[in-house]
């Protein structure tokens, strides 16, 4: 009979809990597009991100325009993550650019800290130098 001590019970539930927690998080990103509709989406969100980022510039002090600003630059950095269409060499470069951008703005979206960690942690584990 095997004895499992309640430490190890408890790391298990929690990693369940995350990764379930995770599935809604990707399903919006892995749904299968046509290279053309990656190529609007994208084309889409940088249109949206410079509206608002220039927005942004002009009222600093505005809440809604800084958050729509960091929103829309976290959106471009995961649509890079997921991208097919795009060299994987270059979008993982860009993503993490956008998350950097994003949380100069907001040093506490979890989102681009997330992601900018695991772009980061990617590139060292592969042993590579991490983009600036």
């Amino acid at each position: 009979m095997c004895k499992i001590g309640y430490p190890e019970v408890m790391k298990w539930l929690i990693a369940c809990l995350l990764a379930l927690l995770m599935v809604p998080a990707f399903g919006q990103y892995n749904k299968p597009v046509t290279p053309e509709q990656e190529a609007k989406n994208i084309k889409l969100l940088l249109s949206k991100q410079a509206v608002a980022k220039k927005t942004y510039l002009k009222k600093k002090s505005d809440v809604k325009a800084k958050k729509a600003y960091v929103d829309s630059t976290v959106a471009l950095g995961l649509q890079y993550t997921y991208a097919n269409t795009v060299d994987r060499k270059k979008k993982y470069k860009i993503a993490l650019n956008y998350f950097r951008e994003a949380l100069k703005t907001d040093p506490k979206n979890s989102v681009a800290t997330e992601w900018k960690t695991r772009i980061e942690d990617i590139y060292r584990s592969m042993g590579r130098p991490i983009p600036h």
